[in-house]
Order: C-alpha cells, then structure tokens, then sequence
C-alpha cells in the first residue's frame, strides 16, 4: 500500500464516497428486464459527473466502465445490451474508479426480484464474512487473520471460497500489496498494520460480496474467457 499519510487516506475516502453512490444507484436500478449495460451506464453517469474515470477502463482497456457478473460469473462480467437481467439473477456490480490520482473499489451482490432460496443465503453469508472479518482489519492484526474470519465464516454456513480470487491493497492503482486471501495463508506474513485498514477493509469487499459456491471441493476450477472468469461447475 502506497497511502501512509492523513491526507492520502482522506482522499481514498472521497473517492470511497462516489464508488458508494455508484453502487447503491446500481442496485436500486436491478430489476427483471434492465441490461447489464444500462446498469453500467447508471454507474458511469455518477462517476463522470463528479470527474472520476473507470479504473478497469484506464489500466486495463476494460470494455466497460464497471464489471458487473451475472450468477456463475465469479467477477469480471461485460456489460452488454444483449444480456437482460432475469427475476432470481444473483447481479454482482464491482465499481472501481479514479479520481486525483487516487483510486477505490467495492463489490456488491444482490438478488433480482424475488431471488431463489439458494441465493439468499449465499449473499448473506458472504456480507457476514466480510463483517466479521472487518473486526481484524486492525493495527496489530496479520492479513492471514483476515482470511481465516472470512473461511471460518463461510464454512460455517456450508459454503467455501474460491480461493484463486483474493482481496488486495488499493491507492493509487488498482492493485497493490498486500494480497488478501479468503482463507488463512500460512505463507502471509504481512501486518494488517502496514498500510491504510480503511483501504485494506475497502479491497477486502470486493471479494467477498458474493464470490462462493456451494459445497465445492477446496479449491474451485476457473474458466477464463479472456475477461469474465467463470466458476466451472456453474454452482454461484
């Protein structure tokens, strides 16, 4: 993590702040019949107009200015006019965006309409395993620690994580030491205390809104399709 300073961080949250408007615009507009595009678009209209740009867009010429993931899409999902949200669709909107040199992300999961019972509590579980494991996103804390609470968590409910995708640092680009992962690394030697915990807590979230499947082996196949990543066994 590059933010080590009180004015680094309050940037971080005034960039934090409209990836938040994004977000909550996004999931208020999910409903049966919206296209991932003009969810996408919703998005945009906020960031743009506060003069932020698409992080995805600016480092790695995304096609799109958010990623938003439809149900085994673990993350990384295209926008498209073609692709129509269904009632009972689990819509994944992963925001990313810069702003004066600084960039924030957050991920969130919701349910279209009314959502099955299987992904109820598979969004629920994942936002409890992020609330828990805010709780050691302290100073003092090992990043491994992160990972356990978010397992133990998990786990508990009979889901496990995807343990190719990790949470990560954020500042001034998009990805940055450390990685986090959803589980208790015992090669993770890094202090929670090394850089920025609102940053670190910020980079954890997006990888535990809705990035689990039920009851898989230890460690899920992944499918890439040159950007979306998809669970192979299509069990999100």
């Amino acid at each position: 993590m590059c933010i080590e300073t009180p004015e680094g961080l309050e940037a971080l949250r005034r960039v934090g702040a409209i990836v938040r408007q994004m977000l909550e615009a996004m999931k208020q507009a999910v409903a049966p019949g919206i296209s991932t595009k003009e969810l996408d678009e919703i998005g945009a209209k906020i960031a743009l107009e506060q003069g932020a740009q698409s992080g995805p867009m600016l480092v790695y010429k995304f096609p799109g200015f958010n990623c938003i993931s439809l149900n085994e899409e673990a993350v990384h999902g295209i926008p498209l006019a073609s692709r129509k949200v269904r009632s009972g669709d689990i819509v994944k909107l992963d925001v990313t965006i810069e702003l004066g040199g600084f960039m924030a992300d957050a991920a969130e999961s919701v349910v279209c309409a009314d959502g099955s019972e299987e992904s109820h509590p598979l969004i629920a579980s994942a936002k409890q395993a992020f609330q828990e494991a805010m709780e050691v996103a302290t100073a003092g804390k090992m990043v491994r620690d992160i990972g356990r609470k978010v397992n133990t968590a998990v786990r508990r409910h009979g889901y496990s994580v995807i343990r190719e995708l990790t949470g990560h640092g954020i500042g001034r680009s998009i990805h940055e030491p450390p990685t986090v992962a959803n589980y208790s690394d015992p090669m993770e030697r890094s202090p929670s205390n090394r850089s920025s915990p609102w940053a670190k807590v910020e980079a954890s979230q997006k990888t535990m809104a809705g990035r689990f499947a039920r009851r898989t082996a230890r460690s899920l196949p992944i499918m890439n399709t040159r950007w979306s990543l998809l669970a192979a066994s299509r069990s999100c």
